[in-house]
């Protein structure tokens, strides 16, 4: 949600005043709460809890246990990366739209509500490919280059090609993470666990607004969108060699 929710808002901004938004908003969260309250003590009880211990003392023992397993925390590190983008582009769109591009509120709009688009066809698309580690880092590196690709495009039928690209690419890596760590996770830890993870999520994204923010006094934001790009790419890149040249190696016998 924290994807597709601001472009979403975006698109009915278009048929809808700004006070229906928050209307709604506060429909969802009755209606979230109303559902929590639905669920069964029973099925609680079969989701490993955390302990008596004091919340301070559970977080600290799930964040050692957390650099405990590098594979988990290399997931984490990459998720982070696209929030620190995501939080970054919270900033950047507006003045590249409006001021880059120089155009209207409603081309703004769309260009907000394409990576949602994308992010649904992704979904899909996800259930009909292969579920491995080079599609989840093909799909990284992807979506990275979307970004990348705003520091070329000139004209605002590009930037929409651009980000619904980016929508289409990103979940090939977002949900299999997510499904690669619940799986490595050790089922007693996964609470806190997760916990950590969601922790370093929310951090990155309002570093990477204040990023996007500070950058706009040394920065253009054609380069900014390139500088993320990059943040994205390169460590994906990486492990995408890393595990290719590793399954090469395997499939000669060398490894």
């Amino acid at each position: 949600m924290s994807f597709i929710a601001p472009g979403i808002t975006s698109l009915l901004l278009l048929i809808s005043p700004l006070y229906v938004i928050y209307i709604i908003s506060s429909v969802m969260f009755l209606l979230s709460y109303i559902s929590l309250l639905q669920l069964p003590q029973k099925s609680v009880e079969k989701i490993s809890t955390w302990s008596k211990k004091f919340w301070w003392e559970e977080l600290k023992a799930g964040y050692f246990t957390f650099f405990q397993y590098p594979y988990l925390l290399k997931l984490t590190i990459l998720s982070s990366i696209v929030q620190f983008a995501v939080g970054a582009t919270l900033v950047l769109n507006v003045p590249f739209i409006r001021g880059e591009l120089n155009g209207q509120a409603w081309e703004y709009a769309i260009f907000s509500g394409t990576f949602p688009v994308g992010y649904a066809i992704g979904m899909l698309l996800l259930t009909k490919l292969p579920k491995n580690k080079l599609i989840m880092y093909s799909g990284l590196i992807g979506g990275g280059l979307s970004f990348v690709f705003l520091f070329f495009v000139p004209t605002i039928l590009l930037a929409w090609a651009c980000e619904l690209i980016g929508g289409i690419l990103f979940p090939l890596f977002n949900a299999q993470s997510a499904a690669y760590f619940q799986k490595e996770a050790p089922r007693d830890r996964l609470a806190q666990l997760s916990s950590i993870r969601l922790l370093f999520l929310r951090i990155t994204m309002p570093l990477g607004i204040l990023f996007a923010s500070a950058s706009f006094l040394g920065m253009s934001t054609r380069l900014t969108y390139l500088f993320i790009g990059t943040f994205i790419v390169l460590p994906g890149l990486y492990f995408f060699m890393k595990l290719l040249f590793q399954r090469l190696l395997l499939k000669n016998g060398i490894w």
